[in-house]
């Protein structure tokens, strides 16, 4: 570490020292006392100076030589993002297609409904006849035809009623028994 040093001169091992020390000083591994005198050289021998300043480049080229590089944080997972944005736009095209393909009934299909749907006043006495009918009972008929017996006379179930009920709503609200319809069909 010494300055230019010339083929056949003798090396000079104060130079050396000088050097040594003005290092050990840089990195602050001298004791006080040391430093101190150290510091009372600088000011008197410029070889010392020297010494110091080759030292301290020396100390700093080190230092930046060691330097590690900064570290960056990852970069968020691409894959994930890409598959959450894919399942949105997959999902936003199911939508789509399924609001742009859904055609509300036409109204042939709806007349059509309605005319299967039957009136409450033609379910009772389809019900009472095939009641009658199947009892057996001979008189049955007449007290039916007569309703002269009330003991005779048959009552639809719970249910034929809350069915009835239920028609006879949707029939104020909707077209209206066709015969001709059904016989048609």
């Amino acid at each position: 570490m010494t300055a230019s040093h010339q083929p056949g001169e003798p090396i000079d091992e104060r130079a050396d020292e000088r050097d040594w020390l003005a290092i050990r000083y840089v990195l602050g591994e001298l004791a006080e006392d040391e430093a101190a005198e150290f510091e009372c050289r600088l000011a008197d021998d410029q070889p010392t100076r020297e010494a110091l300043a080759r030292a301290t480049t020396l100390v700093e080229t080190v230092a930046i030589a060691h330097i590690l590089p900064v570290v960056r944080p990852a970069e968020r997972p691409r894959r994930r993002m890409f598959a959450g944005a894919a399942l949105t736009a997959a999902a936003l095209c199911v939508g789509l297609l399924g609001y742009f393909s859904y055609e509300p009934a036409s109204n042939e299909t709806a007349v059509r409904r309605a005319s299967y749907s039957v009136d409450s006043a033609r379910i009772a006495a389809l019900w009472v006849d095939s009641a009658v009918s199947l009892s057996g009972i001979p008189e049955a008929e007449a007290a039916y035809e007569s309703a002269a017996d009330p003991q005779l006379t048959l009552l639809p179930p719970d249910w034929l009623l809350a069915a009835v009920e239920q028609e006879a709503a949707l029939s104020r609200s909707g077209p209206a028994f066709d015969a001709d319809a059904i016989e048609r069909n």
